[in-house]
């Protein structure tokens, strides 16, 4: 079906940067929320869930929450949850571990597609691994960091151009390499292009 649309590579030149927006004061509402003067409102997600047929996606796909824990702990950055989906257990593990993650209290994550939108917006950038949170940041434009290890793409719309990016969606850059063999490493680049 992509290919209908999207026949060639030279085709991908009109694809335009955002083809959503959120709602402008619910992101002002949010952004009030979260601005912290001096650090970075960095959204994140880690997980895909799928169906328990195609189990191997969801490893594939999914980072433990773990590996977010060295950004957790800089304080030029603020983690914001906009991880869909059960993850009680995994936050509550993060954060004895002595991770630090905000979240959105009273907006739900999975059924509220508008506020998720309006959170994502709200945030500077999101990082993130193959899931629906990477689809709505492209599709709004936000600046993302996409990872996934050994330069393995889940899916055809996370191979990325010559200069690293999504071809379907231009604010999304791909952060993998063939040497990424841990969730360790991919996010040490991470933790690199962020000091950038």
């Amino acid at each position: 079906m992509a290919g209908l649309l999207r026949p060639n590579r030279a085709t991908f030149e009109r694809q335009p940067r955002a083809l959503l927006a959120a709602d402008p004061d619910r992101v002002r509402g949010f952004r009030g929320r979260l601005a912290r003067p001096g650090a970075r409102v960095v959204g994140m997600s880690w997980r895909s869930f799928q169906p328990s047929v195609r189990g191997y996606l969801q490893r594939k796909k999914s980072a433990p929450l773990a590996s977010f824990m060295a950004l957790s702990q800089r304080d030029d950055l603020r983690l914001v949850d906009l991880q869909y989906g059960d993850t009680a257990e995994e936050r509550s593990q993060f954060a004895a571990s002595g991770g630090r993650l905000e979240r959105l209290e009273g907006l739900d994550l999975f059924n509220d597609i508008d506020g998720v939108l309006a959170a994502v917006e709200a945030c500077d950038l999101v990082v993130t691994t193959s899931n629906v949170t990477a689809h709505f940041a492209g599709s709004l434009g936000k600046r993302t960091l996409l990872v996934y290890l050994r330069a393995n793409q889940p899916f055809h719309y996370w191979t990325p151009d010559e200069n690293g990016r999504s071809l379907w969606y231009p604010s999304i850059e791909i952060v993998t390499a063939r040497d990424f063999g841990s969730w360790d490493k991919a996010f040490g680049r991470i933790d690199e292009i962020l000091r950038a």
